[in-house]
């Protein structure tokens, strides 16, 4: 359909220096008479999002331009709070969108996605131009040096073979790439996992057990210790929205699907997920069948009870295909599609609930509008900074930036739950949360006892029962051997009375051959 055309249709030629490629490619560049939103085409082949007319999103695009970000100077990370463009160097990935990425040892991993460009024998091209990438790649976040890694057989540089694919997670695990779900050309019918050993670079499958999740991408993939928790996501072959929630335990390769209780978010795609202390999965945003969202949910890992927190501070606008990362209590989150514009980069502190904007300066760059874009963590001359890459808003981007929040920027969020926590009147203050999530954590531990203390009972009774049947089956025995013995003493007796019955006979047969007479009685 033309509405899952992607907006610019790029036709890469051989031949000719790369500044002529440049010129060649800037005259090929032509824009649709309709411009469509990415937030309006899908990881494949996607129903038209909520969120607004198309006419409205134009017109916002229109009157609010991207601004560039502002090159750093000798590869230092310059500014607290302003997104800046390090100088990279070796070969930059092709420009994307809804793709992966991770960090390992001061490496960011980045696979797969979404691109606009046509004509690539690299690329699986499905209709329109949309093309789904296999390509592996490393930023080294010390150097800002791009390496790319591929296959054997075509000259690269690992083994085995990744499948081309949009909307899915990657995660770092035991020194492994964790590749979970995601949109492909020809999907299966659950979830399939692939793994990535940086030891030997190769690509395997991860061969689970139990009953596998539907296949999904734009889902969410969380770690939380040795276990992956996915949730919600569009369904590959219905292309339904989902809000199913499952867990992968990584030891024993088992996928369980819990049951949880309380109301669970609406059916959603495109959203962000974090863990906070091993204890919280959150939710926050996305896609649902009514359109973009802003509302932020939590499920407890102990008590698998989902909960909708009552939330304070700046309240950020609907948005969906944004990305998320956490610094200590700080989740920051960045970009996003919406109908309406709003800050580029907010925070949720997660002990509190308390939503705040970082304010990037008038020379950072805008991240409103670019949606499908990865965020990590990583460390800078001993600093935290968050790094961005790639994304789309009207084409596909392959830039790489990077934030490194203030410590001032922080103290400020430390202040608004110091402030919160000393104001007893506050109706709901730190301690009466915190008070009450023990209390519900109490509750949820006593049902569990009671619970355990009914099947603990329940499993006393049979072994009450089995131990009544084992003694019945033994005396039933011991009766059994008795009649056996007394059967046998029988049988010798008449064994014995049989054979003095046959001698008498004998004895009685050898008189009457010899002619003498029987004496008298």
């Amino acid at each position: 359909m033309i509405a899952e055309m992607p907006h610019i249709k790029r036709k890469q030629q051989g031949g000719g220096s790369r500044s002529d490629k440049e010129q060649s490619m800037k005259k090929k560049i032509r824009r649709p008479e309709k411009i469509i939103s990415v937030a309006q085409m899908p990881h494949n082949k996607r129903k038209q999002r909520g969120g607004g007319s198309l006419s409205d999103k134009e017109q916002s695009m229109k009157k609010k331009k991207v601004r560039r970000p502002e090159k750093m100077i000798s590869g230092s990370v310059a500014g607290y709070n302003q997104w800046t463009a390090p100088p990279v160097s070796g070969i930059c990935p092709r420009p994307r969108f809804w793709h992966g990425a991770v960090v390992i040892q001061d490496k960011m991993y980045v696979y797969g996605g979404n691109c606009t460009c046509e004509g690539s024998p690299k690329c699986s091209c499905l209709s329109f131009g949309i093309h789904f990438l296999s390509d592996l790649h490393v930023l080294d976040l010390k150097t800002w040096a791009w390496l790319k890694l591929v296959d054997d057989n075509l000259g690269w540089r690992y083994r085995g073979r990744g499948t081309p694919r949009a909307g899915h997670s990657l995660i770092a695990w035991d020194n492994r790439l964790l590749l979970i779900a995601g949109h492909t050309k020809d999907s299966s019918n659950t979830i399939l996992v692939k793994e990535f050993d940086l030891r030997s670079n190769t690509w395997l499958d991860l061969k689970t057990k139990g009953d596998a999740p539907i296949a999904r991408g734009g889902h969410s993939v969380s770690l939380c210790g040795n276990s992956l928790v996915i949730f919600g996501g569009q369904d590959a072959a219905e292309a339904s929205r989902l809000n199913d929630l499952h867990i992968l335990d990584l030891v024993s390769r088992e996928w369980c699907k819990p049951v949880t209780g309380g109301v669970p978010p609406a059916p959603r795609v495109d959203h962000a997920a974090a863990v906070y202390a091993d204890r919280n999965l959150l939710i926050f945003g996305g896609s649902t069948n009514d359109g973009f969202c802003n509302d932020l949910h939590v499920f407890n890992l102990d008590s698998w009870e989902w909960s909708t927190p009552k939330v304070h501070g700046e309240i950020p606008t609907p948005r969906s295909g944004h990305a998320g990362a956490t610094i200590g209590d700080i989740w920051y989150i960045v970009g996003g599609s919406s109908a309406n514009s709003g800050p580029n980069t907010i925070v949720l502190n997660m002990s509190t609930y308390e939503w705040s904007v970082v304010t990037t300066g008038s020379t950072g760059h805008d991240f409103v509008g670019i949606e499908g874009l990865s965020l990590v963590v990583s460390s800078y001359e001993g600093e935290h900074v968050l790094v961005s890459f790639g994304g789309a808003n009207l084409c596909s981007s392959s830039e790489v930036n990077v934030l490194k929040p203030s410590h001032e920027s922080i103290s400020k969020i430390t202040e608004k739950v110091d402030s919160s926590v000393d104001d007893a009147a506050a109706p709901e203050n730190f301690h009466a949360k915190e008070l009450q999530y023990a209390l519900k954590q109490l509750e949820a531990e006593r049902l569990r006892t009671l619970k355990l203390e009914a099947e603990v009972s329940a499993l006393k009774q049979k072994q009450l029962e089995l131990h009544e049947f084992l003694v019945d089956a033994e005396l039933n025995h011991r009766e059994a051997e008795g009649l056996r013995l007394e059967l046998l003493e029988e049988f010798a007796e008449l064994k014995q009375y049989v054979e003095t019955l046959e001698t008498s006979q004998k004895e009685l047969q050898q008189l009457r051959l010899s002619g003498n007479k029987l004496p008298a009685f």
